[in-house]
């Protein structure tokens, strides 16, 4: 059933768009692991010497069956040395038909297949996006032509602000539609309305998607306890408190996150220095540690009462980590002030996981080194990354569910420790036991190691052991585990590794064009005169939302906007595939 959701439908039959294009490079890739395997078959398969090492020189190449799977794991996996170390341990004149079979079937083919995917993916996609901005461009026009309206003293039609808030308001009804409060559709007007003509343009009705898509709202700038006890407010010590919290530096950060900077630096020392007197067994100073930890957390305790003092509990929890931050720091209080219950048992477990715990609150320290251009660009990849490929990521976990499903129905309860059936199989040998197919938790965990290893022939021979009947004749295993390589490795996952190649490789590009661009602006404005740049000044400009929000900074209130999940997927791909 999750093949029902659009997303995802729509990105499978993408997929399916572009099979023939996929299989003229598999058709050849398999045909290097066939050439060479015919090769390999009629060099050795008389061959049975026993080389240097004690193994026989012609294993796994004893018959032209056994020697395509020879070939096909050593093309597709990273147990190729196996696989060619008999016959180069012998005679390292085989190490040329080595060479050229890795370099085509491993290097130069599958790379191939990789480039080629996504390269036809990406023509595919880009011809449905541009297809629906076309749509959506004419649809725009067809809805302005049927709203707008030219009154008496108006040279060009305009939409009424009337009819743009029941626009709004029937859009609400399409579950494709963000939701927006019945109070913020006030700030999306003003956000489109550029000209504060109280109607809208053709120019400026087309801005309405970019708007709709937006999540806006609005909170209380400072605590209510302000209201509730002004002359508290009046001292001199809380009005610099407050300064502290609200006026920020060039580097978006104010005092107070300057100062909790600096107690996170000293709380990082103190716990990499009580892990390594945890890890060697050092109970010298383990009192000492117990009361500095107390003491960062009644630290961090006092941080949050000041916010509280300072700002409303909206503006506070507008914030995502801001609300990591309290989570964290009554957690770890609380843990810190069990240690002075009198129970041994409690005493001894949080020791040896209280450092595990710690570590929650020194993830405070990356949102200061987001303030480094390089740290930054790289949480805005790996976020860009997740979030554009939600739907290759979620067809990839549904396709490891459904071949979850077929090996626990088919291979369930075979791979099991004490199995007589697996004598002599790698799988034993190696201690797989783990990676067992007995249930969905494991095969789940089997078939990711399958596909982070691109294929495993161990687990593959454990299953061959297992089913001892089928051990030398149809055996579903031959099937499901090629049909599983082909469909999901060298597809689904090729595709996941160039889609998160592509993209780094734009937002790269893109972040190189805008730090060019903001030095070349920056260069302009040092060489202009200050008589030019008060001349330009009134031409420059102003964002609405800017606006927006420096009029409600007046009344003491704080307005926050965020981008829906689409629209900052639509920017994404329009700015790949564009």
């Amino acid at each position: 059933f999750m093949f029902c959701i659009p997303s995802v439908n729509a990105l499978f039959r993408a997929l399916i768009g572009i099979t023939n294009e996929w299989l003229s490079v598999v058709s050849f890739w398999m045909g290097t692991v066939v050439f060479f395997a015919w090769i390999g078959v009629t060099l050795l398969d008389d061959n049975t010497n026993i080389n240097p090492v004690g193994v026989r020189v012609n294993t796994g190449f004893d018959s032209f069956g056994r020697a395509l799977y020879s070939m096909f794991v050593a093309s597709a996996s990273d147990d190729f040395i196996q696989v060619f170390n008999p016959t180069f341990t012998q005679n390292r004149a085989y190490g040329l038909m080595w060479i050229w079979c890795l370099f085509l079937s491993k290097f130069l083919f599958l790379n191939l297949i990789l480039a080629m995917i996504f390269e036809t993916y990406k023509e595919r996609f880009e011809r449905e996006i541009k297809l629906f901005q076309r749509n959506q461009s004419e649809s725009l026009k067809k809805a302005f032509t049927m709203m707008a309206t030219k009154g008496p003293d108006e040279e060009d039609p305009t939409v009424s602000r009337e009819d743009f808030f029941a626009l709004i308001t029937a859009l609400q009804e399409s579950p494709k539609t963000p939701s927006i409060h019945q109070g913020s559709i006030e700030y999306v007007y003003k956000a489109i309305d550029s000209d504060n003509n109280n109607t809208l343009e053709e120019a400026e009705f087309e801005s309405v998607i970019d708007s709709i898509q937006k999540t806006f709202w609005i909170t209380d700038k400072y605590s209510r306890l302000e209201r509730v006890f002004p002359r508290f407010y009046t001292q001199q010590w809380v009005q610099t408190m407050k300064t502290w919290v609200w006026e920020q530096d060039e580097s978006e950060q104010c005092k107070l996150d300057n100062i909790m900077n600096v107690v996170l630096l000293a709380n990082t020392v103190v716990v990499v220095a009580e892990s390594y007197y945890d890890i060697n067994h050092i109970t010298t100073y383990n009192n000492l540690f117990t009361v500095i930890e107390t003491g960062f957390g009644v630290v961090y305790v006092v941080e949050f009462f000041v916010l509280m003092v300072c700002m409303s509990w909206g503006e506070y929890t507008s914030s995502a980590s801001r609300i990591f931050d309290c989570f964290t720091t009554w957690l770890l209080f609380a843990v810190s002030l069990l240690y002075y219950l009198p129970v041994a048992n409690v005493q001894a477990g949080l020791m040896h996981y209280a450092n595990i715990l710690r570590l929650l609150r020194l993830v405070r320290v990356l949102k200061s080194l987001k303030r480094v251009s390089k740290v930054a660009f790289m949480f805005k990849c790996v976020s860009t990354i997740l979030s554009s490929a939600t739907e290759i990521l979620f067809l990839l976990l549904i396709l490891l569910y459904f071949y979850s499903s077929i090996a626990c129905q088919l291979f369930g309860g075979l791979l099991y420790q004490g199995n007589p059936d697996l004598e002599g199989s790698e799988y034993k040998e190696k201690q797989y036991y783990a990676f067992n197919l007995n249930d969905m938790t494991m095969a789940l965990a089997s078939w990711y190691v399958m596909l982070l290893c691109e294929y495993n022939p161990s687990i593959v021979d454990g299953v061959r052991h297992a089913l001892k009947p089928w051990r030398h004749g149809s055996n579903p295993m031959w099937i499901i585990y090629p049909v599983f390589y082909f469909s999901v490795v060298i597809f689904a996952f090729e595709l996941v590794c160039a889609f998160i190649i592509e993209t780094f490789t734009e937002l790269a590009e893109k972040e190189r064009k805008d730090t060019n661009d903001e030095a070349e602006d920056h260069q302009h404005k040092t060489d202009r005169t200050d008589s030019e740049i008060s001349n330009c000044s009134d031409d420059t400009e102003v964002d609405p939302l800017a606006k927006i929000a420096d009029e409600l900074d007046k009344q003491n209130l704080c307005f926050h906007y965020v981008n829906s999940a689409a629209a900052t997927k639509a920017k994404i791909y329009k700015m790949m595939f564009e």
